[in-house]
C-alpha cells in the first residue's frame, strides 16, 4: 500500500515536472521568437548606421589627407622661398663683389 502511494506520488511528480518543462519550452520558444523579431527589426537599422559610420570615416580620412597635403605644400613653399632668398642673397653678394673688384682694379 505504501509502495503504491509512493509510485502514485512519483508519477504525479513526473507529470508535474514534464508539465513544467513543457511550459519552460513554450516560454523559451516565445522568447526566441521575440528575439528573432527584434533582431529582424534592428538589423537593417544597424546596417544603415554602419554604412553612415563608414562614410564619416572616409570623410575624416579625406580631411586628414587634405590637411597633410596642405602641410606638405606649405613646407614645400617655405623651402622654395628660403632657397630663392638664399640665391638672391648670393647673387647680390656676387654682384657687390664684382662691383668692388671692378672699382678697385679698374683704375
Amino acid at each position: 500500500m505504501a509502495l503504491r502511494f509512493v509510485r502514485e506520488e512519483l508519477a504525479a511528480l513526473r507529470a508535474t515536472f514534464h508539465d513544467e518543462i513543457s511550459a519552460i519550452r513554450t516560454d523559451f520558444a516565445g522568447l526566441s521568437a521575440t528575439v528573432v523579431e527584434q533582431t529582424n527589426k534592428v538589423t537593417p537599422k544597424i546596417a544603415v548606421l554602419e554604412h553612415r559610420v563608414d562614410e564619416h570615416d572616409k570623410d575624416i580620412a579625406e580631411v586628414r589627407q587634405a590637411r597633410a597635403d596642405e602641410a606638405a605644400a606649405k613646407e614645400s613653399f617655405r623651402r622654395q622661398r628660403n632657397l630663392a632668398i638664399a640665391l638672391a642673397a648670393i647673387s647680390a653678394l656676387v654682384t657687390i663683389a664684382g662691383l668692388i673688384l671692378t672699382l678697385t682694379l679698374g683704375d
